[in-house]
C-alpha cells in the first residue's frame, strides 16, 4: 500500500525544465485536461505568472466587485479610452 508520498515518476520529460520529474498522477490530470505537461515546481511558475497576468486585467467598475477583463471587446465597452 503506497502512501501519498510515494510518487511514481514517468518517463516523460517537463515541456519547460526538460528533466523527467512528472508524477504520474500529474501526467494522468494534466493530458485528461489537455494542459501543458509541466512539473510540479515549472507548473507552480507558470501559474504565477499567469496570475500576475490576470490581476492586471481586473478592474473595478462602479458600485460593483471588480471584474477580470478577458476580452478587448468588453474593455471597450467598459472604457473606450482604454483601447486606444
Amino acid at each position: 500500500m503506497s502512501s501519498h508520498h510515494d510518487k511514481i515518476f514517468t518517463h516523460l520529460l517537463c515541456t519547460v525544465c526538460n528533466f523527467p520529474r512528472v508524477t504520474q498522477g500529474r501526467y494522468d490530470h494534466q493530458k485528461r485536461l489537455k494542459l501543458r505537461i509541466t512539473c510540479h515546481a515549472c507548473g507552480d511558475v507558470l501559474a504565477r505568472v499567469e496570475s500576475l497576468k490576470k490581476q492586471s486585467r481586473v478592474i473595478p467598475i462602479n458600485k460593483s466587485t471588480p471584474t477580470y477583463i478577458h476580452s478587448r471587446e468588453l474593455l471597450a465597452q467598459l472604457n473606450p479610452k482604454r483601447t486606444t
